[in-house]
């Protein structure tokens, strides 16, 4: 098992890096604008306002953010994803619909969920803008502030459909996703669930972010389930991600039947997985297909998930291999798994559960057979923000593969490969720049 790398433990302090910051809270050190949006899933940084602080935030600044590439990437945003901005706006907009179990704050300004748990799922959506001059993986530029959306993807503003408090009908949210998704070609849609240590506004404005930068031309959907929002609260927001299962499954239901999809994509980063994987068990279990049916009897029935990515999974690998790996691939046409041996989180992760995780290794257990539909994608070589476990939103080369899995835009023909072995595993392989060792290790594209 490998052993964990070092951790670095701030100095906690009363300032916080977000908008809610009140007038009084103590003013912050040039450098903590840049930690608190180059490390928005674990919550490093966020509370950084004396100077001995501010060189920690440098020396994560160098071997974290400035570690990936700077891609610049040109804002293109479908009609099913958002809004495309005119020839002078400096940003457009992308629509992100959102369902949670988090009870809402009603003390924000504007709507918003906390951490605790509800018991009722309350919807709507969120409106994030992305600068017209963005860059693959980036959620602000260095120099511009949190709130500039000429230089940073922001949550411009949040609408609840229905609020789980006052009863109100779900109906609004499901017309309007259908609405939405009649505009992708392809009707699809991408639900993406967060990882641990994630506020509610940070997994629209990601979710944003990653569904612009992979060219997703269909409708992002975020399920968010009530983490605590700090690296501290690991043990509770375990606990969390197990209680939120349930309530995801009956999403999960309802999205299969009402959404006029023909096309779901799940994807999950982190603790996330755990959600993904308990849930889909659940749902599969409900609508009858466990424990009768198998892989290869789904084969014949249409599966009702076209892909499952878990990202820098935090769950049990042996555990995900005896009892949720048959399940997932009753539940979908392909699964992919990213894994990366510099992952630090998840190398702590271990440490506190005594046994490896499926985010650092392949499944030597499983059935070669049940392999040919499970790409596991070793992107240690891409893996370069300080904990190692943001690369699914950070890395270029990394979003640049999950928009190959997604199949989405020209991919297939700007790789080179004859239009009549397009569709072959080989070449959709050899397009996505994957080096075959007993899983996949990814390579910088062209070689």
């Amino acid at each position: 098992m490998t052993r964990p790398m070092g951790i670095v433990r701030v100095p906690r302090s009363k300032h916080r890096c977000d908008p809610q910051t009140p007038a009084s809270a103590p003013e912050p050190h040039p450098f903590t604008g840049l930690l608190c949006h180059c490390y928005r899933g674990p919550r490093v940084g966020r509370r950084l306002n004396h100077p001995a602080h501010a060189l920690w935030g440098l020396a994560l600044l160098l071997v974290g953010c400035s570690a990936y590439p700077r891609e610049k990437f040109e804002l293109q945003i479908p009609p099913a994803l958002g809004t495309m901005p005119g020839p002078d706006a400096e940003f457009g907009e992308v629509e992100v619909l959102f369902a949670t179990d988090r009870q809402p704050r009603p003390e924000r300004d504007r709507p918003d969920f906390g951490p605790q748990r509800g018991r009722r799922l309350s919807y709507g959506y969120g409106l994030v803008s992305i600068p017209r001059e963005h860059y693959r993986g980036r959620l602000v530029e260095h120099g511009f502030g949190p709130g500039d959306p000429r230089r940073a993807v922001v949550l411009q503003s949040v609408t609840v459909l229905h609020d789980a408090r006052r009863g109100r009908d779900a109906e609004a949210f499901w017309q309007r996703l259908r609405e939405r998704v009649a505009h992708s070609p392809r009707r699809e849609v991408a639900v993406l669930v967060h990882g641990f240590a994630t506020t509610f506004e940070e997994t629209i404005q990601t979710a944003a972010q990653v569904a612009h930068d992979v060219r997703f031309d269909g409708v992002p959907i975020v399920y968010s389930w009530s983490t605590q929002g700090s690296v501290l609260s690991y043990l509770v927001d375990g606990a969390n991600a197990e209680w939120t299962a349930p309530y995801f499954a009956d999403f999960l239901d309802q999205l299969v039947r009402d959404s006029g999809a023909e096309r779901i994509h799940l994807c999950a980063h982190s603790m996330g997985a755990r959600v993904v994987v308990r849930s889909i068990r659940d749902y599969l279990t409900r609508v009858g297909w466990l424990p009768f049916a198998s892989a290869e009897a789904a084969d014949g029935r249409g599966r009702p998930f076209s892909q499952i990515i878990l990202a820098a999974g935090d769950l049990d690998a042996d555990i995900f291999e005896r009892d949720y790996l048959p399940s997932l691939l009753v539940a979908a046409e392909r699964l992919t798994l990213y894994i990366s041996r510099s992952d630090r989180a998840l190398n702590l992760s271990s440490h506190l559960n005594g046994f490896d995780r499926i985010g650092q290794r392949d499944l030597p257990h499983t059935d070669l057979q049940l392999l040919q539909r499970v790409d596991i994608v070793d992107v240690t070589d891409f893996d370069r923000d300080f904990f190692g476990h943001l690369y699914h939103s950070r890395s270029p080369r990394v979003l640049a593969d999950i928009q190959a899995v997604l199949d989405q835009g020209d991919w297939r023909a700007e790789c080179g490969v004859p239009d009549d072995e397009a569709d072959s595993d080989a070449a959709q392989k050899q397009c996505r720049g994957l080096q075959r060792n007993f899983y996949y290790r990814l390579q910088p594209l062209g070689q």
